[in-house]
């Protein structure tokens, strides 16, 4: 007897109250990076135009993962500078942002 939700079409499954949703499809059409390499989690929040610029930049570049996307930017900026760049603002910079 299976305990997990039974597939009942290639866009649909049944979760466990009987209710038809929508497959998640994440990660299946992004170019990721090799399977068993070790990451950690960062969670960000970025203005809105931010993450438009994030996504279109990722997809023209092979359709790649945002986390990728990121780790090749550090590496071409470290690149190219020796080191990434450090940003001096002020305290009421970060007040203001906040």
């Amino acid at each position: 007897m299976r305990r997990h939700a039974d597939t009942t079409s290639v866009n649909t499954q049944r979760c466990r109250h009987d209710v038809l949703m929508p497959r998640s499809n994440a990660g299946i059409k992004r170019n990721r990076r090799p399977a068993g390499e070790l990451t950690k989690s960062l969670q960000v929040r970025v203005a809105e135009h931010t993450l438009e610029e994030i996504r279109a930049a990722a997809k023209a570049s092979g359709n790649i993962s945002y986390s990728l996307y990121l780790e090749r930017i550090v590496a071409m900026l470290a690149d190219e500078r020796g080191a990434l760049p450090v940003f001096v603002d002020s305290e009421e910079t970060h007040t203001a942002a906040a």
